[in-house]
């Protein structure tokens, strides 16, 4: 008889697949737009603040995080599409590649806060998380039922000032005061950019310690060809016009199967703008890229 095998744990070094992951998501305007996206993808949500402190990054939008009732359960009780909880617990499980409406994977681009903060903080509904990526992992996060629920998603991130173990592992630099004083301008351009192609959100705020840096409102209706935008500095109105490559999308879910999630759609949208023309365009996968393109246009695909 050959010997009983002896079966081992293969677990994986968390701290270092979130430095993995995070070389991917570096920079300022990556941050705010995986934040936005996240916040956009939820449903219900129609407003994002974003408050700069000198204690915290702390981003905030009207939707709830959707609850089975027994987060303490390794499994969602709802099955193949786990509540918001469960999903939270499972770092990039990808489930919202195959929802509609939503853009990105869950979990996935949150990783991108830990670029500022060791222990981020998440309060939704009848919760409060306090997440450390350095426990082992039955002890990651820090669960508290609230008194009285939160009728939004709240996530605060205490700046990551000094020398950490959770910096170390990350490979990330400390956070410095002088950079916390330049994100105002950063992020109120951030979220300029983002607003043309958004799913849900109509108003984004930024705030620096409670005074207003910049306000962003979205006017638009579904039937119409029309969007405005209103940053506060300027309106612009934009013309929609919609197509698609529906023929071309069939060729290429034939050639590559399901390496082309069935929520995505083969609809373009191009935005014109009224009056003077930009010096240039760019290119959106709902939020922008880095690609420029020679045509005055906004361009979404």
């Amino acid at each position: 008889m050959p010997p009983e095998p002896l079966y081992l744990n293969q677990g994986v070094d968390y701290l270092g697949f979130l430095n993995a992951k995070l070389r991917d998501l570096r920079g300022w305007s990556t941050l705010i737009n995986e934040l936005v996206q996240n916040a956009d993808d939820a449903e219900g949500a129609t407003v994002l603040t974003v408050e700069i402190t000198d204690e915290a990054l702390i981003v905030e939008n009207n939707g709830v995080f959707k609850d089975c009732g027994s987060i303490e359960e390794r499994e969602c009780r709802w099955g193949a599409r786990p509540c918001d909880f469960h999903s939270f617990r499972r770092v990039a499980s990808g489930h919202k590649r195959n929802e509609e409406n939503t853009t990105g994977a869950f979990g996935l681009g949150f990783i991108s806060v830990y670029q500022v903060t060791d222990h981020p903080r998440l309060e939704s509904g009848n919760w409060t998380w306090t997440l450390d990526p350095a426990e082992i992992e039955t002890r990651r996060i820090a669960a508290v039922r609230r008194d009285q629920p939160l009728d939004a998603t709240r996530f605060t991130l205490p700046w990551a000032i000094g020398k950490s173990r959770v910096r170390e592992g990350l490979a990330q630099p400390p956070v410095d005061r002088a950079d916390i004083e330049q994100l105002p301008e950063i992020f109120a351009a951030a979220l300029r950019a983002a607003a043309p192609f958004l799913r849900r959100l109509k108003t984004l705020e930024l705030l620096r310690s409670g005074a207003r840096v910049a306000l962003i409102t979205r006017e638009s209706d579904p039937a119409a060809t029309d969007l405005l935008i209103d940053d506060g500095e300027s309106v612009q109105l934009w013309r929609r016009l919609v197509s698609s490559f529906d023929s071309d999308a069939a060729d290429l879910r034939t050639r590559y199967g399901t390496g082309i999630e069935e929520k995505r759609s083969s609809d373009v949208t191009v935005l014109v703008p009224h009056g003077d023309l930009p010096a240039d365009g760019l290119l959106y996968a709902y939020l922008p890229t880095q690609h420029r393109i020679a045509l005055p246009v906004l361009i979404n695909a």
